[in-house]
């Protein structure tokens, strides 16, 4: 059984998570974070029914720890979502997503010991990432590179005929930032359940390595375009989480170091002339999150603890960690294309939102 003061305490701290994502995002009317805060309950309510459905349920304060996650994860997409869509599409999205993808994705890579994942590949996912970070990227990107378009509602046609420009402050990037690495911290120190002799290293690295991802995403942008940008902090502490996240219990100081620097900089490396020219989120954020999961990966299985290529002597793991991440990606993108449809569809006929 779980620690449940450690369960249900992560559980609080991880819904920090959409509201920092929040933040680097236009600003958002009270109805649409009302919906997408429904979004996140329903996605909570369908982990923990199949929690329930699976046998799972007898442990409650994980199964909420879980749930918690799932609607932190749902909300965060479908606020994404909501900037191309509306509302009413980042809202289906989201929903959907949740239930189509991250939802058997999640059970693969975490439910049971060994995992699913870990039986079929040889792949390990301490931390989730395969479902939160591949599955959410590579659903997006492919959304992205679908021909759909945003609804031309009245709303969005008056935004465009005067051409106004949200800009993120710096508070409200560090704000975001914060809430990020909290939650995401809050994540990978619940998801062992109990407190262990590891508990504190996968703390540290947690929260060490996001901070690090949003300073380097900062650096390398400036290096590549020479222009900063405060959004990038909260971008870049969702790129740590994911080059860490599978193996970070098992990650020394320069592994850790390795995986964040090697991560963040090839993924900022790559979107950061798209963003530049003014791509929009769901093709720079998804993109760099597919990178910075892969390269993180790969680092995990050269330099990790107990089964780093030192001391196993071999890269059969890191072919079985990218094969896993390849498997989840093309799963997750052709989820993407039908919830995408599907919330495009939605879109065309929704009320108007307001933003």
């Amino acid at each position: 059984m779980s620690d449940p003061v450690l369960q249900l305490a992560c559980a609080a701290l991880v819904l920090f998570v959409p509201v920092g994502v929040q933040q680097g995002l236009r600003p958002s009317a009270t109805p649409r974070i009302l919906i997408i805060a429904a979004v996140s309950l329903v996605a909570a309510v369908a982990s923990l029914v199949a929690d329930v459905a699976v046998g799972l349920g007898v442990d409650v304060a994980a199964s909420v720890l879980d749930a918690s996650f799932a609607g932190a994860i749902a909300a965060t997409v479908a606020l994404v979502v909501a900037q191309r869509l509306g509302t009413a599409g980042g809202a289906v999205f989201g929903l959907s997503w949740s239930l189509v993808v991250f939802q058997p994705v999640a059970a693969a890579v975490l439910d049971g010991v060994p995992s699913l994942v870990q039986v079929a590949f040889g792949a390990i996912d301490y931390g989730g990432v395969l479902a939160s970070h591949v599955g959410a990227g590579s659903a997006l990107l492919a959304l992205s590179l679908l021909p759909v378009a945003r609804p031309r509602d009245r709303a969005h046609q008056a935004e465009s005929a005067v051409r106004v420009i949200e800009r993120v402050s710096w508070g409200r990037g560090v704000m975001g930032a914060s809430l990020v690495i909290a939650g995401g911290a809050a994540w990978l120190l619940g998801v062992d359940r109990v407190l262990t002799v590891a508990s504190g290293r996968t703390l540290v690295n947690a929260l060490a390595g996001m901070a690090l991802a949003a300073l380097l995403w900062i650096v390398v942008e400036k290096i590549a375009v020479d222009r900063v940008a405060p959004e990038g902090l909260i971008a870049g502490s969702l790129l740590g989480w994911g080059a860490i996240g599978a193996g970070v219990p098992y990650l020394s100081p320069l592994a850790l170091i390795a995986a964040v620097a090697g991560g963040t900089a090839a993924a900022v490396g790559a979107v950061a002339q798209a963003r530049a020219r003014g791509a929009g989120v769901l093709r720079w954020g998804s993109g760099s999150m597919l990178v910075a999961v892969a390269v993180g990966s790969i680092v995990m299985t050269l330099l990790a603890d107990r089964f780093g290529l030192a001391e196993m002597a071999t890269i059969t793991f890191t072919v079985e960690q990218l094969t896993a991440t390849i498997v989840v990606a093309v799963v997750a993108g052709t989820g993407g294309i039908v919830c995408g449809l599907l919330a495009w569809g939605v879109s065309r006929w929704a009320i108007p939102d307001s933003n």
